[in-house]
């Protein structure tokens, strides 16, 4: 019982917080409305903060020259309008609203959290009731007060389940009628935003716009002589050092700016004229604005009429309902007996279905042994030329050696000779050197002959280690070559090994 008035204290407490917040919203919002429509267009007298500091947005935005989104602008200072909660909690009014849209959606929750809290109870009660019944029995000592006493903790969570799940859909549908507007004439919270968005956006976009407008041309000739003041003290510091040399240019900017001041103040002129006659008929638009709005009240009462007459067609609609639920269950039994006749059809169609899939198997077996014949043929032929192959890379290796080993030789024999020669050659300048040393004339020419033929000598033993290093590089990179022949013909014999049919059926048949 403690639970079940925890659970039902909480589902009231929320009623009355929507109750109260919708009381209390609804009159903030019509008192706003009121504010909104006693405004005149001459003079604004904004006793609500948000509406001053939206108008006062709205102002500096329009005298800069910046376009703006009215309706975003009185959106965005209204839902952050921060108002007392019953006079306890201070939240932004567009945040109470969405609070308000869920409170029946959480009431619901807390009555169907009670109502399985209260069917588990009821259930472990039973359990335990029937435990102790079967002892009772079993020892003799059952009798009318244990039955009776053991029945009451069961109905006990019942009663939990019930009460809670009452209480909470009777709390939600009466938050649903109050926010519908049923009570209060089909004025609910968002029709009140919507009219008091609507509201203050034709008060910006009429009245205070055309204020604005007729404000403007004294506020545009200021910045016009502001801007004029700065260009002759810009020009006047940037001719005080030399102004003997500038006086002249200077009277010249002078007289063509005092020409553009005469023009600008001739196009202001006129623009306020224009301003002039904007503003009359701003004035006529408002005055049919007014009776519109007096023919929209006079549809909101034809509104509310039709409401009620809806009311009643929503109670028709659910009589209907019942008696198509009726309906629909003789329809239910109906496609029950259409069903069993179709799965007496899909039956039969299965079986034909499996015949046809037997004869489908046996033509693709056949299509699967001559498939695997003409494959095991191909390989056989693909590998006896792949045998031919690499027999050709070996042949072609040893020849490629063999000619190398030629090829070394002959530069091997080729270079001793240039050797035996080069030593007869250093030989004999030798001799003929001893000779010359005898002679004082020629001891110069023998000396540089001497340096020259011991360069010519250092220069051939070069030549000799270069060829000697590229020989041995060349045998070398011809044995790694073959080494790599090799290695190559034994990867394409183990894939041909792995590329054997095997004995399994494959994964995929092509019709030949």
């Amino acid at each position: 019982m403690n639970l079940t008035a925890i659970i039902v204290g909480a589902i009231g407490l929320l009623l009355l917080i929507g109750i109260i917040t919708q009381i209390q919203t609804s009159q903030l919002l019509r008192r706003w409305i009121e504010d909104i429509k006693s405004q005149n267009s001459t003079s604004l007298n904004l006793r609500t903060p948000w509406l001053r500091e939206t108008f006062e947005e709205y102002k500096t935005y329009r005298l800069t020259g910046i376009e703006i989104n009215s309706q975003a602008l009185v959106e965005k200072n209204l839902f952050n309008e921060k108002v007392w909660l019953a006079g306890v909690i201070k939240a932004p009014i567009g945040n109470i609203t969405k609070m308000v849209s869920h409170l029946p959606s959480f009431t619901i929750i807390l009555g169907v959290l009670g109502t399985f809290l209260g069917l588990t109870f009821s259930m472990f009660s039973m359990q335990d009731t029937l435990l102790t019944l079967g002892d009772q029995t079993g020892n003799g000592n059952l009798s009318v007060d244990s039955i009776v006493s053991a029945i009451a903790s069961p109905f006990k969570g019942m009663s939990l389940a019930f009460i809670t799940s009452i209480a909470g859909i009777g709390s939600a549908f009466i938050l649903n009628l109050i926010q519908a507007g049923f009570l209060s004439g089909g004025r609910s919270i968002s029709y009140l935003t919507q009219n008091l968005l609507t509201e203050s956006e034709a008060l910006l976009d009429h009245k205070y716009e055309a204020q604005l407008q007729s404000d403007k041309p004294k506020d545009s000739f200021e910045k016009i002589l502001d801007r004029l003041a700065n260009k002759i003290g810009e020009s006047f510091h940037s001719t005080i050092g030399d102004f003997n040399r500038d006086m002249v240019h200077f009277t010249e900017r002078l007289d063509a700016s005092m020409q553009e001041l005469q023009n600008l103040i001739n196009n202001e002129k006129q623009r306020s004229t224009l301003f002039l006659e904007a503003t009359q008929s701003m004035e006529a638009s408002g005055t049919t604005f007014e009776r519109a709005t007096k023919l929209f009240e006079e549809t909101n009462q034809g509104v509310s009429g039709q409401i009620h007459s809806l009311k009643e067609a929503i109670e028709q609609t659910l009589k209907r309902m019942e008696t198509h639920e009726k309906r629909m269950e003789q329809a239910s039994k109906q496609t029950q007996g259409h069903l069993d006749q179709s799965n007496k059809r899909i039956e039969e169609i299965s079986q034909q279905f499996l015949r046809a899939l037997d004869q489908q198997m046996d033509s693709y077996q056949d299509k699967y042994d001559h498939a695997s014949s003409t494959l095991q043929r191909q390989q056989e032929d693909w590998l006896y030329q792949h045998q031919e192959m690499n027999n050709r890379y070996a042949e072609s290796t040893d020849t490629l050696s063999s000619g190398l080993d030629q090829l070394e030789r002959s530069l091997y024999q080729m270079f001793e000779k240039i050797k035996r020669e080069v030593l007869e050659q250093i030989k004999y300048q030798n001799d003929r050197q001893a000779q010359m040393f005898t002679q004082n004339d020629h001891r110069q020419d023998t000396r540089d002959i001497i340096r020259h033929l011991e360069a010519l000598s250092c220069s051939f033993e070069n030549l000799s280690h270069g060829i000697d290093r590229n020989s041995s590089d060349s045998v070398r990179y011809m044995q790694e070559f073959y080494q790599l022949l090799t290695r190559i013909s034994q990867h394409l014999e183990q894939q041909a090994l792995q590329q054997r049919p095997s004995h399994g059926l494959p994964s995929r048949v092509i019709d030949t």
